[in-house]
């Protein structure tokens, strides 16, 4: 299954309607999920042509590895890449990826590199 950038978007702005969350604990969580990406610069570049905003990115890929953003702004980024591994490997098993640009992504993958793209 293929999702297009406005399901993307419309279900992460969905996820952050579910809950109301301190933007310091989202800004901190943030900072905690770009943390765990190996090459930034890489991801940012992905991550510009999806343009999506970059709060309800935190939230969808927060939500996707069971996380708060007050939890993973104080965990380990050793935790974190073992989630977001794991959120990975759930996605490609049930089909949520997206292609762009000749990049296969699952929906946790584009979402980082969205996220990595608006702090780069």
């Amino acid at each position: 299954m293929t999702i297009t950038r406005r399901a993307l978007t419309a279900g992460a702005a969905m996820l952050a309607a579910l809950g109301v969350l301190r933007r310091d604990d989202i800004a901190a969580a943030e900072r905690a999920l770009l943390a765990a990406l190996s090459d930034r610069d890489t991801a940012a570049r992905i991550g510009r042509a999806l343009a999506m905003d970059h709060r309800q990115l935190a939230v969808a890929i927060l939500a996707g590895v069971n996380m708060s953003a007050t939890a993973a702004a104080g965990a380990d980024t050793k935790v974190i890449r073992a989630k977001l591994a794991q959120a990975i490997r759930q996605d490609y098993a049930a089909g949520l990826t997206i292609k762009r640009d000749g990049w296969l992504l699952t929906i946790t993958e584009a979402r980082l590199c969205a996220l990595a793209a608006h702090n780069a």
